[in-house]
């Protein structure tokens, strides 16, 4: 029995050395999407109807790329009053705050920085890419840029998320992204189509 403790031990200590670890940006990554499948299984904070809530597992992702992370300048607006489509009609009023230039092989396309007329300041941007209606949701992605040193953005891909009509349309009329802020490639990174409603 000693000898046998004596063997073991070595391929036990092996193991847990040999364990993978996150980096710290991943696992902020995983602990957000885990928290937001969270909030659509509970029955106080779910967006979903009480039969896709009953069978809902998990949203789906891309892998996290850090390749689809920037940090970009802002660069100056013109302020208009911008109104976007909705997703059953109707438009919704935003401010066009700025624009940055996201990396797009050899060039750069530059996509629009909303902010909503009323309500809470935040920046929005909305894009749709080659993705979008076959591994992504049909009505694009939003993008809420965290704003860094001066004029400079933190336009993290990889925290794309769906609007809410994506998980319950008949509820929801959401804002879609303009054809200003759609990328001529396809953006691997963030949300994919949720399938819970619709394929």
């Amino acid at each position: 029995m000693k000898r046998l403790l004596v063997v073991l031990l070595p391929l036990a200590l092996v193991a847990c050395e040999s364990k993978p670890s996150l980096d710290p940006y991943r696992q902020e990554l995983l602990a957000e999407r885990f928290k937001r499948d969270q909030d659509l299984r509970s029955a106080k904070t779910s967006l979903l109807t009480k039969p896709v809530r009953e069978r809902f597992t998990a949203l789906r992702y891309f892998e996290p790329n850090v390749a689809w992370r920037f940090r970009l300048k802002m660069e100056p607006g013109d302020g208009d009053t911008v109104r976007v489509p909705l997703s059953h009609g109707g438009v919704e009023p935003y401010v066009r705050l700025g624009y940055v230039r996201v990396p797009v092989g050899d060039s750069t396309k530059r996509l629009s920085v909303f902010r909503p007329l009323q309500g809470e300041a935040v920046l929005w941007l909305p894009f749709t890419d080659l993705t979008s209606g076959v591994e992504s949701f049909g009505g694009g992605r939003y993008l809420y840029p965290k704003p860094l040193v001066g004029d400079t953005l933190d336009v993290d891909f990889n925290r794309a998320h769906n609007p809410n009509c994506d998980y319950n349309p008949d509820a929801y009329n959401c804002a879609l992204p303009p054809p200003e802020n759609r990328l001529p490639v396809r953006v691997e990174a963030g949300e994919m189509k949720s399938m819970l409603v619709a394929p």
